[in-house]
């Protein structure tokens, strides 16, 4: 009977499994593609002591006091991605 979904009973992907891979892998290559042509657009940004980089501000104000109050990387991305939300 049931063999999991996106799976087959020989083990293969089905054909909903192989459209979302399709579509989170086209995703990817479009945000790949926008980005490449902003970045060579301008200079490098290098920070001695830490970078916090998002998409709003407020969420990157967020991650950069975290970082100032003695957090990790991870604690700043953490706090960044729930900033988004």
């Amino acid at each position: 009977m049931g063999v999991g979904w996106g799976r087959n009973r020989a083990g293969g992907v089905t054909g909903r499994a192989a459209a979302v891979v399709r579509r989170v892998a086209a995703a990817a290559l479009i945000a790949v593609l926008a980005t490449a042509g902003a970045a060579a657009q301008s200079a490098p940004v290098r920070s001695p002591a830490g970078m916090v980089v998002a998409s709003d501000r407020i969420a990157a104000e967020v991650g950069r006091d975290v970082l100032r109050d003695g957090g990790s990387a991870v604690d700043a991305a953490v706090a960044t991605a729930f900033a988004l939300a």
